[in-house]
């Protein structure tokens, strides 16, 4: 299983509910050879961090902040404040079978909702690294562990 696609969600209300319409972009191959490709600049890498909190450098990994930056850009040519970026990436550590990095416009209620959309799908969070930038927008990465299908099969996750 290689990196998803980037997922570009717009949420929606209905009966009370949040639910998530996606549209992908890119495909697995490009989110992969993005990768491969050395990373962002380090003019883009600077520009994350000084929109984030100092602690954003301290627990993230250069490979977390290049996936990052890239859902940043593409929330950005999405141009709309209703949407949420996602992309699972498989995870080696002890504690998770992938990774999934969220950027969106922060909203209140935002991380129960996305928590409580996991959990109901039967994906468990093991750790989570939640931050917001100075502008607003949610830059997130959680921690998976699949309790009820095998999140590294990528099309039970589809």
């Amino acid at each position: 299983w290689s990196a998803a696609p980037i997922a570009v969600l717009a949420w929606r209300r209905s009966n009370g509910l949040v639910k998530a319409e996606g549209v992908m972009v890119g495909s697995a191959e490009e989110a992969a050879a993005a990768d491969s490709g050395g990373g962002p600049s380090p003019a883009a890498e600077s520009e994350l961090l000084a929109r984030l909190p100092a602690k954003y450098a301290v627990v993230t990994t250069p490979d977390d902040r290049a996936v990052h930056i890239r859902l940043l850009n593409a929330l950005q040519e999405a141009g709309s404040a209703s949407l949420l970026v996602m992309e699972w990436v498989p995870s080696a550590e002890a504690n998770a079978d992938a990774r999934l990095y969220l950027v969106f416009q922060d909203r209140h209620a935002s991380l129960k909702r996305i928590c409580t959309v996991l959990s109901d799908s039967g994906i468990d969070i093991s750790e989570a690294s939640v931050f917001c930038t100075h502008d607003g927008v949610a830059v997130d990465l959680f921690y998976c562990r699949a309790s009820s299908f095998d999140v590294s099969d990528r099309a039970s996750c589809a």
